[in-house]
């Protein structure tokens, strides 16, 4: 099994993606991994570009399940407390998996 892939009770973690999120489902996503001689700022920039063509644009983690795929966004800085709230999950279409 590859080092980046993470399995879970679950599912199984693909790892982090942008996905463009329309009517609360994912109809694209890209990864954020990339080379090591590849500029990331500009490959996020081009990435989250690409995506917008589609709808929101989120960051979160891909993950595999016997129903399909989740994209699970946790919530950024701003929106944390004390208590941890559950990340939302946004169903994956068909099509992009």
């Amino acid at each position: 099994m590859e080092d980046d892939v993470v399995v879970k009770t679950d599912g199984i973690e693909i790892g982090r993606y942008w996905g463009a999120i329309k009517s609360d489902i994912v109809v694209g996503v890209i990864s954020m991994k990339v080379p090591n001689d590849v500029d990331f700022d500009l490959f996020r920039e081009k990435a989250v570009d690409c995506l917008s063509v589609l709808g929101t644009v989120k960051a979160g983690v891909l993950i595999s399940r016997k129903g399909g795929a989740v994209l699970s966004v946790a919530p950024n800085h701003a929106n944390r407390s004390k208590v941890k709230k559950p990340a939302k999950e946004y169903p994956v279409s068909s099509h992009v998996i």
